[in-house]
C-alpha cells in the first residue's frame, strides 16, 4: 500500500538489478496467481499491513512471501526488518546489475483486467525516466510540494508521482489513501503545491460542501487525466486558478500526449521527439 517501505523495496531491488511487478493490492485468488505466472515472479514483499489477507493459495503455490516485519505469525512468511538490523553497510557492488540498460525491463505494471485477467505492461529504464519528467515538462520545479493521493501500484503515482518528484528535487506528501474530505486540508497542512488525479478525484472534491477556505491555499497545478469538462470549470471556478495539466495515453502504450496550455476538452499535443520517431495519423 502507500507507505514509504513501498518505495524502500522498489529502488532497493532496482539497484540490486531486479526487475519488479507492482500488484493491485485488491486482487485475489486466481488473478494474483496469473500475475505471478505471466511476468515470471516466485517472490512476494508484502506490506505489514496486508499479511492477514494474504490467501492460502499463495502461500502453497511454492511462491516465497516476505513482509516488512520483525515477526510472523505465519510459518511461511519471512521477515525483512530484523535481517535489516545486521544487513552489510558495504554499497552494493555495480556488478549486480552490470547487464541492465535503458531497455531493460525494470517494472510490471497490470491491467485493471476489466476485459479479462489483468496484462502486465513491460517498463523499461528508459520508460520509466521519461515517466519521470513529467512534472518539470508541465513546469515543476525543486521547490513544489506534490500531493500523491493515487496508489502506487498505478502508472501514474509511481512514475509520474514519486519519479517526477525526484527527478526535481521536490518534496513529496505520500497520502495512504485518497479522502475528498481531508484533501484541502492536507494541502494546507503541508503547503502542497501540485496535486495528482483522475478525472472522478475533482468530482468527488466538487461534491464535497462548500466552505470560505476553498481558496485558501498554495495548489497551483493539478497534474493527471480524465478531467471531464464540466468538473473542469467547476472545479477552477471553486477553487480557484490552478493550471491543471491533462495526460493523455496508457500504461501499456507506446506514446502520449500532454495539454500543456490548459485548454479545457483536449487531449494535448505530441512532444517534438515522438512525431520525428513515430509515423501516425490523427
Amino acid at each position: 500500500s502507500n507507505e514509504p517501505d513501498f518505495l524502500n523495496v522498489w529502488f532497493g531491488l532496482a539497484k540490486v538489478g531486479c526487475s519488479v511487478a507492482f500488484l493491485n493490492t485488491n486482487i485475489r485468488s486466481r488473478s494474483l496467481l496469473h500475475c505471478f505466472s505471466c511476468c515470471g515472479a516466485r517472490t512476494l514483499i508484502v506490506g505489514s499491513d496486508l499479511v492477514d489477507s494474504l490467501d492460502d493459495i499463495l502461500l502453497e503455490d511454492n511462491i516465497q512471501v516476505w513482509t516488512m516485519r520483525r515477526h510472523s505469525e505465519h510459518s511461511k512468511v519471512h521477515t525483512l526488518l530484523d535481517r535489516l538490523d545486521t544487513a552489510p553497510d558495504q554499497p552494493v557492488p555495480a556488478e549486480l546489475r552490470a547487464t541492465k540498460s535503458l531497455r531493460t525491463p525494470t517494472l510490471y505494471i497490470f491491467t485493471s483486467g476489466t476485459t479479462g485477467l489483468p496484462k502486465a505492461a513491460v517498463i523499461t529504464h528508459l520508460q520509466s525516466l521519461k515517466a519521470a519528467a513529467g512534472f518539470w515538462a508541465f513546469g515543476g520545479t525543486e521547490d513544489d510540494v506534490v500531493y500523491i493521493p493515487l496508489p502506487l501500484y498505478h502508472s501514474a503515482a509511481s512514475l509520474i508521482g514519486i519519479g517526477g518528484t525526484i527527478e526535481l528535487g521536490a518534496t513529496c506528501v505520500l497520502k495512504k489513501k485518497f479522502s475528498a474530505s481531508q484533501f484541502w486540508n492536507d494541502c494546507r497542512q503541508h503547503d502542497v503545491t501540485i496535486f495528482q488525479y483522475i478525472g472522478e478525484l475533482c468530482r468527488y472534491l466538487c461534491n464535497q460542501p462548500k466552505t470560505e477556505m476553498d481558496q485558501d491555499h498554495k495548489v497551483r497545478m493539478g497534474v493527471g487525466n480524465g478531467l471531464r469538462q464540466d468538473v473542469w470549470r467547476e472545479f477552477l471556478s471553486r477553487f480557484g486558478n490552478i493550471k491543471m495539466c491533462e495526460v493523455y495515453g496508457s500504461t501499456e502504450g507506446n506514446l502520449c500526449f500532454m495539454n500543456h496550455i490548459g485548454k479545457i476538452g483536449t487531449v494535448g499535443r505530441s512532444n517534438l521527439f515522438y512525431r520525428l520517431l513515430f509515423k501516425y495519423d490523427m
